[in-house]
């Protein structure tokens, strides 16, 4: 970040933040938090500022000698915890991070594949046809959202019985037939309509956050109109808010939770009292006390930013102990984090599922519990790039789970620039479609049917590496690696290119670096390759293998994915290319291949998790581990699991094994070894153009189990 005043605090402000340092343009999460490289080579320093209030970060570098940064946190109230994180490298200072804030969520495998939705479905019929499209044209897709417009008078936890009559039935039609997924918006406010059963209850629990000026119930105008909000610092809320859970959940059985305009978010800016609906304002009493602090941050230029312009008042009171109030002023992102943790909570106990919450806003230590999409965002190339930038930030707040709205949610997507998002938000962490504009965005939309075969192939690709995806976040979980979509210079911090065009370029986990496309013109495009070997997935083919060839000129065309493998990895994979695969679910069934890429010193490392979606899978042990260590010719596979663990799917059955860099052999024999000390031998498929050995083992009158596997020697030869 350049010099200059950033303001964090919750706020309904979508878009990208042009934030030039004068402070006032803060957006919808709370997170203090961040990570500096230093002039020491191999010290990076990260810094966590564990306050609640509204705040300014001020950077200054310009006024000091020697090439020093001042960092400072501006705030008034709260308590004040800070802490600083040494670490040799960006990625060790992010693991001490995600240890401090709490390690991020195992998402359930199923949320790992591709997600549809749409504000304006409009009735149940387009919404049906939007879901059976999939299928038609054959592209995977596993769960199905729906926004605000199934709403019954925009009121949450309710469907309306006109335009969407029988959407429950139909969730559940397609989740028992083909194992699909649905999540539903939730807003945070409740419309204070008279009779309506929830504000009802919510004003006999006296769950509501309070106004200081009336002391009576809060309201906002949001979607319903005038809104209540729930306290949830209250515990009755969570009576309050479970019910609400409940009663919608009978209505049509929802996997997970969207969370929507939970900064607080209302619609008017104008109002008499700013961030309440109220008659009058006198602001010369003491109920509008925040609003007159000797430091208010948010400032641009001379001119206050307005903490409460398009949120919820900061004087407005929240519940406390011994009948002591809290203002908002001093906890407004931690209502998120309750919310989010209520949730959490509720979807795991009550439904009995693994939770899978995305939540715009959050803060920190709520990527123990939810996963975040960077809002609304508009179908321009601009936001597209942008989106890299926002994932990036996220995975050092310590919640992974992030994405953006593919081909953009305002305005209106066309077919170039959805085949090249779609080239980018197939990888993803959190790879969903959602649009509000009046036309379609669906890979069928474009009337094109080359754009449609791009976008069904991205998405394929996908697939294709799910089981790869999928590890590298339980890996997250368990604070072994960080994120899945980092920036370059995570994994070369010490080479002076990665920090160039940083949003041009993203690693995809540990193991593949992309180059995305930012234009509708099929240019080839430059682009600078970080040191080693790369090979180019999935044929294999060497791209790169000294520094002379760093720098590459590659196809603008839209039909290509440049997805490069990275030296020195083993990762799994199954050929969706060739074969339709509905969802998720039916992947697990699907024969497995691997992929050896040796390095320099013809060594590789991959690790592949299974389990079955459990609740508590890492805290009971219920997972199977395949750590898998390649060594000059030996790939040991080592398995660990609970004794007594059943896992209920056959996908890691082994059909094809592959071995990248192997042009100086002319022949190569392979060993399995199982565990009960069976040998199978079989002789390698040399591919001389793409530098690889490959097998095929589906033939063979065994099965390849993966865990049952001890060890695969390779024999090479030369003639």
């Amino acid at each position: 970040m350049n010099d200059g005043i950033y303001t964090i605090w919750p706020n309904d402000t979508g878009g990208i933040r042009d934030d030039i340092g004068i402070g006032g343009k803060n957006g919808y999460s709370h997170q203090p938090v961040g990570l500096h490289k230093t002039k020491i080579e191999n010290i990076w320093l990260g810094f966590a500022f564990l306050n609640s209030n509204n705040q300014d970060v001020v950077i200054n570098s310009t006024k000091l000698h020697d090439g020093m940064v001042s960092l400072q946190h501006r705030t008034i109230g709260g308590i004040i915890d800070y802490y600083i994180i040494v670490g040799k490298s960006p990625i060790d200072v992010v693991k001490n991070i995600q240890m401090l804030l709490g390690n991020p969520f195992l998402p359930p495998y199923w949320a790992v594949g591709a997600h549809q939705s749409r504000l304006s479905y409009n009735n149940i019929s387009n919404f049906k046809n939007a879901y059976n499209h999939y299928g038609e044209y054959e592209i995977p897709i596993d769960t199905m959202w729906v926004d605000i417009d199934t709403y019954d008078n925009y009121q949450i936890f309710s469907v309306n019985d006109t335009t969407f009559n029988g959407l429950g039935d139909f969730v559940k039609q397609i989740q028992e037939n083909n194992h699909s997924h649905f999540i539903p918006i939730v807003d945070i406010g409740v419309g204070n309509s008279t009779g309506d059963k929830f504000a009802k209850l919510g004003k006999e629990l006296n769950c509501f956050i309070k106004s200081n000026y009336t002391k009576t119930d809060l309201c906002l105008d949001v979607w319903p109109g005038a809104t209540l909000f729930p306290d949830y610092l209250n515990p009755n809320t969570t009576i309050f808010w479970e019910y609400g859970l409940s009663y919608y959940h009978d209505l049509v059985h929802f996997d997970g939770i969207w969370y929507d305009m939970n900064e607080i978010a209302g619609l008017t800016r104008d109002l008499p009292c700013i961030g309440e609906i109220a008659d009058k304002c006198d602001k010369k009493d003491n109920f509008y006390y925040y609003d007159d602090l000797p430091y208010l941050p948010g400032y641009d230029g001379q001119e206050r930013t307005n903490m409460a312009a398009g949120t919820i008042n900061e004087n407005g009171l929240l519940y406390g102990p011994d009948e002591k109030k809290y203002a908002i002023y001093n906890t407004k992102p931690i209502l998120s984090y309750t919310q989010n943790q209520m949730t959490f909570n509720y979807l795991k106990t009550k439904l009995g599922k693994r939770p899978f919450i995305i939540s715009r806003s959050c803060t920190i230590g709520t990527g123990k519990y939810n996963g975040h999409w960077l809002g609304d965002n508009t179908s321009i190339y601009k936001y597209m790039k942008n989106s890299l930038d926002g994932i990036f930030q996220f995975v050092i707040y310590g919640i992974p789970m992030t994405g953006d709205d593919i081909c953009g949610f305002f305005g209106e997507s066309y077919g170039t620039l959805c085949n090249r998002w779609y080239n980018l938000g197939a990888f993803y962490p959190f790879s969903r479609n959602h649009n509000a504009g009046s036309q379609d965005q669906f890979p069928w939309s474009f009337n094109d049917e080359n754009i449609l075969n791009n976008i069904k192939q991205a998405i394929n690709y996908r697939y294709m590496i799910l089981r790869y995806i999928y590890s590298h976040l339980f890996s997250v979980s368990l604070n072994e690696k960080v994120g899945f979509f980092n920036p370059v210079f995570f994994y070369y911090p010490n080479d002076p290119q990665s920090y160039k065009n940083i949003n041009e370029k993203v690693m995809i986990g540990d193991a593949f670096i992309l180059f995305p496309v930012f234009s509708d013109n099929t240019t080839d495009i430059n682009c600078t390759f970080p040191p080693g070997k790369w090979n180019y997935f999935p044929s294999g083919k060497k791209l790169i293998s000294d520094e002379d060839e760093r720098n590459q000129t590659l196809s603008g065309e839209f039909d290509i994915i440049h997805l490069y493998m990275k030296e020195g990895t083993i990762i799994p994979w199954q050929n969706t290319l060739d074969r339709y695969i509905k969802n998720s679910y039916y992947l697990r069934f699907e024969k497995m291949n691997l992929i050896i890429n040796p390095d320099k010193n013809n060594k590789a490392q991959g690790v592949i998790f299974f389990d079955n979606d459990g609740i508590d899978t890492i805290e009971k042990n219920e997972y199977i581990r395949i750590d898998l260590n390649y060594d000059n010719g030996v790939l040991d596979i080592n398995t660990s699991m609970k004794e007594d663990f059943n896992y209920e799917y056959d996908d890691n059955f082994i059909e094809k094994i592959e071995l990248f860099g192997t042009n100086e052999y002319d022949n190569c024999t392979m060993g399995i070894i199982f565990k009960n000390n069976e040998t199978y031998h079989d002789t390698m498929i040399k591919d001389f153009e793409n530098d690889k050995f490959y097998v095929y083992l589906k033939d063979s009158e065994r099965d390849f189990i993966i865990n049952e596997i001890n060890r695969i020697e390779f024999n090479f030869q030369n003639y």
